[in-house]
């Protein structure tokens, strides 16, 4: 039941039709304990928020970034070129490429008219059409101050409750003072069918449901809560369907599949890295392979 809740939080599946390989690979032992999530450690953040990453590396480059434009379709003519369609602010928009970095999750991208043209393997198009994304949602509850830490808990829990996996957002920003008012952020952490149900649950009723079984799992917490609230679902996005990739029964060979270029087709992002897929440094490490 520990590991159900854990990984059906991770990975946005449900643990039926999550894969094997994607637990035992996250699994590592140390000291004699469990840990769930091997080497994951998300103590460390870009100071000034994560956003700045793309911002500065586009602010970098020769050619300016055009943003507000979607893929719609996209074809190779005969002289093995590439033509982009964009959907922009007034119409379409053509573009003619020798090589294109596709970054779109796939989520997206099979959403993109691909012509026969591009002449796609048999295995890139099951990947692209198959490949299975997690559905995960968040729920930020702001606290006066870490009560958990007085009782000697870091914030983070896992349980068979609608509050499956939290931990402490704030952790590492204000340590010395955090205990004299400073605040604290604690994230609700939710997965598939759980992540689903509340997505279309009020915000109202998410806080008290979200503020109860935290109480539950860190006695004195719900005496410290603030008005404050903040949620996000993937599964209500239009921009990106899914959180980000998962691994389901039966598709360790698609991992493979989606990395792999196809003539001056390149593709890029956390689905596509077997290294780090699901996180920013999948996005970093397939960025690199690709240029």
């Amino acid at each position: 039941a520990f590991l159900e809740a854990a990984y059906r939080a991770e990975h946005g599946l449900e643990p039926a039709d999550l894969s094997a390989l994607a637990v035992v690979s996250g699994l590592a032992v140390r000291r004699g304990q469990v840990v769930l999530f091997g080497d994951s450690d998300e103590r460390f953040r870009v100071r000034g928020g994560n956003d700045q990453v793309p911002r500065r590396l586009a602010a970098a480059l020769r050619e300016p970034v055009r943003t507000g434009h979607a893929l719609e379709a996209l074809r190779r003519d005969d002289e093995g070129r590439y033509h982009l369609t964009f959907r922009g602010g007034r119409g379409s928009v053509d573009v003619r490429a020798r090589r294109v970095v596709l970054a779109l999750p796939f989520s997206r991208l099979r959403e993109v008219e691909l012509h026969g043209s591009l002449g796609l393997s048999a295995a890139k198009a099951a990947a692209i059409a198959q490949l299975v994304y997690a559905t995960t949602s968040k729920t930020l509850l702001a606290y006066e101050r870490p009560a958990w830490r007085a009782a000697g808990q870091s914030g983070e829990a896992y349980a068979d409750l609608d509050v499956p996996c939290t931990w402490e957002a704030s952790r590492g920003l204000s340590d010395a003072g955090a205990g004299a008012g400073a605040g604290a952020v604690l994230t609700v952490y939710r997965g598939a069918g759980l992540a689903l149900r509340f997505a279309t649950m009020g915000a109202a009723q998410d806080r008290a449901a979200s503020l109860a079984d935290v109480e539950r799992l860190l006695p004195g917490s719900l005496a410290t809560a603030r008005p404050g609230f903040v949620r996000a679902s993937w599964a209500a996005s239009s921009t990106a369907p899914g959180s980000y990739s998962a691994l389901a029964v039966g598709q360790a060979a698609l991992r493979a599949a989606a990395a792999g270029a196809e003539g001056g087709l390149h593709f890029a992002g956390e689905h596509t890295s077997e290294a780090a897929q699901g996180f920013m440094e999948g996005a970093v490490e397939s960025g690199e392979r690709a240029a």
